[in-house]
C-alpha cells in the first residue's frame, strides 16, 4: 500500500523552519527496509484517512545507534607522480591511439603518452598548481608541485560540517560521510546518520492511501 503523508506543519513553532525546504506530502510504500524507517511504518499502519497521530521511535527502529568504530581519519594531501604507466588495454578499450605524443584530457589535467609496449603505457601528466578538479565524488585541487622529483601533492577540499558522499576506504562503496574535523595534515570524516542515538517524534496526517494495482 502507498500512503501520503502531510509533513508536520509546527516547523515554525518549533524553531527549525527551513525557507530553502519545500514542505509538501510526503508517499512511501509500506515494506520495512526499503528506505523509510521501521518505527515510522509500525506507527502509521492502520491509520484512517484524514487521521492524526503523534508518536515516538527510538534509536533501535530509527537511525540506529552511534558508532565511534565507523569514525575514519584520512590524510589530506597525498602525491601524485608526473608519470604514471596503466595497461595498454585500458586505453584501447577507450578507442585511444597508442603512440608517442598521442595527448588526452584526464580530471588531472591534459597527459599524453611517452613510452609504450604491448601490455603498457607510460603517461605523463601535465600538472598545475592550482587546477581545482572532482575525482571519484571528491572535490580536489593541485597544493604544489615540485617539477626536480617530478611529483604534485594534491589536497583533498572536504569543508568541515559539510557532506559528502564518499569511496569507503576499506570496502571503495559509496557512502554518506560528514566531515567533523580537519588538522594540517588529516581529515576526519563520519558516516554515523545525523539521527543516529536520537529518539524521533513524528506528528503525522494521512491524507490518501493507494493500494498497488
Amino acid at each position: 500500500m502507498e500512503m501520503f503523508l502531510i509533513p508536520a506543519t509546527l516547523a515554525n513553532e518549533s524553531g527549525i523552519y527551513n525557507p530553502y525546504r519545500t514542505y509538501q506530502p510526503f508517499s512511501y510504500m509500506v515494506q520495512f527496509h526499503q528506505g523509510v524507517i521501521d518505527g515510522f511504518i509500525i506507527n502509521t499502519i492502520g491509520m484512517r484517512i484524514n487521521e492524526t497521530v503523534v508518536f515516538h521511535v527510538d534509536p533501535d527502529r530509527g537511525y540506529g545507534p552511534y558508532d565511534p568504530s565507523k569514525v575514519v581519519t584520512v590524510p589530506r594531501y597525498y602525491n601524485k607522480s608526473f608519470y604514471e604507466e596503466i595497461p595498454r588495454s585500458y586505453l584501447e578499450d577507450q578507442g585511444i591511439n597508442i603512440s608517442n605524443g598521442t595527448a588526452f584530457g584526464t580530471a588531472y589535467g591534459d597527459v599524453f603518452i611517452t613510452d609504450f609496449n604491448e601490455e603498457n603505457v607510460t603517461l605523463f601528466y601535465i600538472l598545475f598548481p592550482g587546477h581545482s578538479f572532482v575525482l571519484n565524488g571528491v572535490p580536489q585541487v593541485i597544493n604544489s608541485t615540485d617539477t626536480d622529483a617530478f611529483i604534485a601533492t594534491i589536497e583533498y577540499m572536504l569543508q568541515e560540517n559539510q557532506t559528502y558522499v564518499l569511496p569507503n576506504p576499506k570496502t571503495g562503496a559509496a557512502t554518506n560521510y560528514k566531515v567533523i574535523g580537519k588538522t594540517d595534515q588529516n581529515i576526519t570524516l563520519d558516516p554515523n546518520h545525523p539521527l543516529a542515538n536520537e529518539t524521533l517524534t513524528f506528528q503525522v496526517t494521512l491524507i490518501d492511501a493507494v493500494r498497488p494495482s
